[in-house]
């Protein structure tokens, strides 16, 4: 089933210079035999401005405070993002976690601004958390210039 193109408009937040804030604190600080880094599973970011405040949510339509519950992120109430840096040896692996509030994420860059509908991820298991953030975001999401 082939989704209607959403109202909802959302920031995709570039996250590699966080990436290798993670990769080069690692290094420095634990081994030096790292090879790679990557946010955790690989999802991509994206906010939404809305007029409850600045909501983040992930490509798979995961957020821990919404949509069903649909609480802003504010520079108390911070968006955990994890990533994890590889090794050299395959089996070993360093998480890293940070904690973003609204001024942090602001700040981002933005990579581009795609159409909530694009934005999630496609397919049977993903369907109904897209469905909820639109439902959620549609009559509270501010536009865009």
């Amino acid at each position: 089933m082939k989704r209607e193109p959403s109202v909802v408009e959302v920031d995709v937040i570039d996250l590699r210079s966080l990436e290798l804030d993670a990769f080069n604190y690692v290094r420095e600080k634990v081994s030096d035999d790292v090879v790679s880094v990557c946010t955790l599973f690989g999802w991509r970011w994206g906010i939404v401005e809305t007029t409850k405040g600045l909501c983040a949510l992930n490509d798979e339509g995961l957020s821990e405070y919404g949509p069903l519950r649909l609480r802003s992120i504010t520079n108390k109430r911070k968006l955990w993002l994890v990533f994890v840096v590889q090794h050299q040896h395959p089996d070993i692996r360093t998480p890293l976690s940070i904690s973003l509030g609204q001024k942090e994420l602001k700040a981002l860059p933005v990579e581009k601004q795609e159409k909530l509908s694009e934005f999630v991820r496609t397919g049977p298991r993903y369907e109904r958390r897209y469905r909820e953030w639109e439902s959620a975001l549609s009559e509270i999401a501010l536009p865009k210039n």
